[in-house]
């Protein structure tokens, strides 16, 4: 008997990445027509998605129905704006790693219906009557942190602000009268477009060394090796019978 046809390849991703939640999914890869065991196969690989949906987006072995979309922007961490000493942000209480996806400004007494979750929601306290209640609504809409404008309501963050968000664990950041909300929103976008480009190039490495190791003489384990040293874990060739064959 011949060598077992190529049918699959299982790359298990690094830390955080779980297949009960969907993190591990198949993706072809680009390598149509590579002839093994006397048959051409396309080669495929079960890894994490944000390397495969970049990577692999508009292959001809994915549903052309699927339709083409950019890379989303990357989270920032709250510590990346609290560090923009041009803003004074100053944390009060709450972790700084939270990932901030964008901001949001509200005057409304109760902001939940306008949020979407993952922000940055900045107020001024203008309708703030109830705080432990307002920290409620907040957290439960699944926003990242809260800014509090000083000035022109309130000269300091009220105190009953700062004892709900601590007790409910949201981030709560002193923005400073000198700073307006949009500086906050412009450094906060600037971060992302950075974290975008950072990532992209990451990925676009990753697809050149893809492609060189499919171009080589043994192309099955240079492939392998390739996807291993980029997901930080072990990719294995899998025969049609479900045994481990490379």
């Amino acid at each position: 008997m011949g060598p077992p046809l190529l049918t699959s390849v299982a790359c298990r991703a690094g830390k955080g990445a779980r297949a009960d939640r969907g993190d591990i999914r198949p993706y072809p890869l680009p390598l149509d027509g590579m002839t093994v065991g006397g048959r051409k196969e396309t080669l495929k690989c079960t890894f994490h998605p944000l390397l495969a949906r970049w990577m692999y987006e508009g292959s001809t072995a994915m549903s052309a129905q699927e339709p083409a979309s950019t890379p989303p922007a990357p989270p920032v961490p709250l510590a990346a704006l609290l560090a923009r000493r041009d803003l004074g942000l100053r944390l009060l209480t709450g972790p700084e790693d939270a990932a901030v996806h964008w901001v949001h400004t509200s005057e409304m007494a109760d902001p939940y219906p306008y949020l979407l979750g993952g922000e940055l929601l900045l107020t001024a306290g203008v309708q703030l009557n109830d705080p432990a209640r307002y920290v409620e609504r907040v957290v439960g809409a699944g926003a990242a942190a809260l800014g509090f404008g000083v000035a022109p309501v309130y000269d300091t963050v009220p105190a009953e602000l700062v004892e709900a968000c601590t007790r409910l664990g949201l981030p709560l950041v002193e923005v400073p009268p000198q700073t307006p909300f949009t500086a906050v929103a412009r450094a906060l976008w600037r971060l992302m477009a950075q974290a975008r480009l950072q990532e992209l190039r990451r990925v676009t490495e990753a697809q050149q060394s893809l492609a060189t190791a499919a171009a080589r003489p043994a192309p099955v384990p240079a492939v392998l090796g390739a996807l291993a040293s980029r997901l930080g874990g072990r990719a294995v060739l899998f025969a049609p019978d479900g045994t481990e064959s490379a």
